[in-house]
């Protein structure tokens, strides 16, 4: 989904890799990008990416807000149980820079006692590392 609001609504299908090599360097398979399918209004997506650039900024990722080319997140806490004992898996979403994105980056902290704070700086250091 985050890819989708990232790319103005338009759905492009993701991939790891662009082809398969063998041990020669001859491509096996190449993959292709298939059709681009707009999935939501360019107008919803430009008002949901000004929400998430404003949590960075002002919201429960404010420690993002000195990144160079800015970001736009959602974060949030997951509640589940282990063992009968309840715990919390802290998550941050969110594309990398805020204007015309290049990545999109989920981050997933299980098990923690910081709920989104946990896996705010590992988007940081993410988007640091890759600017």
């Amino acid at each position: 989904m985050t890819q989708i609001i990232a790319n103005n609504g338009t759905f492009k299908p993701l991939y790891l890799y662009k082809s398969l090599v063998d041990n020669n360097m001859n491509t096996i398979k190449t993959y292709k990008s298939s059709k681009k399918e707009e999935l939501i209004s360019p107008y919803v997506c430009t008002q949901v990416k000004e929400y998430m650039k404003s949590v960075s900024r002002i919201g429960t990722a404010k420690d993002l807000k000195d990144i160079e080319g800015g970001c736009g997140v959602k974060t949030g806490t997951a509640q589940s149980s282990l063992n009968k004992k309840a715990i919390d898996h802290g998550w941050i979403t969110g594309f990398y820079p805020e204007e015309r994105p290049k990545y999109v980056i989920t981050v997933l902290v299980e098990g923690t006692q910081k709920g989104n704070k946990s896996a705010t700086p590992i988007f940081k250091e993410i988007c640091e590392s890759i600017k």
